[in-house]
């Protein structure tokens, strides 16, 4: 079992461990009385909320029962969701180069199946990514991380893609070959790991979207059972 990711001050955490809280929390019935009234969240684009028929909102004692509409929570995006999906397109995207390199580079064959776990993991990532993009009227992003900033520092806001290899690591690890190639691979593919989980934490600062949530929430369990894995596979090399 993969050690879990402690998610520190970031909202994907309850994605990770209550899915389905979190998911009932898209349905969640809330009685108001005719006074009550909220606001969408700014910066937004926020769904049309439903209603349904009347519901009794029971009084407090000795006082009279309400009546109001149950509504569904509208469910929000945010530009901070928008950059975190731009960016770990290409982050994935160096993560899925570096992989593919140990079929004929790698010694170890748990290395090899370490490397082919990561890239049948975030080749779909990127296209769930993609068209999380899409489906909101955003700019998609090639899946090339050459394009954004050539690694370390990219993104207009405050996220920015962390733990990436720079071109002359990558040249590097290219060059490599058997056991030399193994240990390098799994230092570099930490340090990338590591950097993802950072973006989440960064991310995880801002008001978003359930849906967006969910995916980084499974991003961030999933690779930081693979660091944990890597850890144990350079110990044993």
């Amino acid at each position: 079992m993969p050690r879990g990711y402690p998610l520190r001050r970031s909202r994907a955490l309850g994605a990770a461990t209550l899915v389905a809280p979190l998911l009932g929390a898209a349905l969640l019935t809330a009685c108001t009385s005719d006074d009550d009234s909220s606001a969408p969240v700014a910066g937004a684009m926020t769904a049309p909320a439903e209603s349904g028929p009347p519901a009794i909102q029971p009084g407090s004692p000795g006082e009279p029962n309400t009546t109001g509409s149950p509504t569904i929570a509208p469910d929000t995006w945010s530009t901070a969701d928008v950059e975190f999906a731009t960016m770990m397109i290409p982050h994935h995207a160096q993560a899925l180069e570096m992989s593919q390199l140990a079929p004929d580079r790698a010694q170890s064959p748990k290395v090899k199946a370490m490397a082919a776990r990561i890239e049948a993991e975030q080749e779909p990532e990127i296209e769930l990514f993609q068209a999380y993009l899409e489906e909101r009227g955003q700019e998609v992003p090639p899946a090339d991380w050459r394009t954004h900033g050539h690694g370390h520092h990219s993104g207009s806001g405050e996220l920015q893609m962390e733990g990436m290899a720079t071109e002359e690591e990558l040249e590097a690890l290219k060059a490599a070959k058997g056991s030399a190639f193994d240990e390098m691979f799994l230092r570099m593919m930490i340090r990338h790991h590591q950097g993802a989980l950072t973006m989440i934490d960064k991310w995880g600062d801002t008001p978003g979207e359930i849906r967006m949530n969910e995916m980084a929430s499974e991003v961030g369990v999933t690779q930081q059972g693979e660091i944990n894995r890597m850890n144990d596979l350079l110990a044993e090399l």
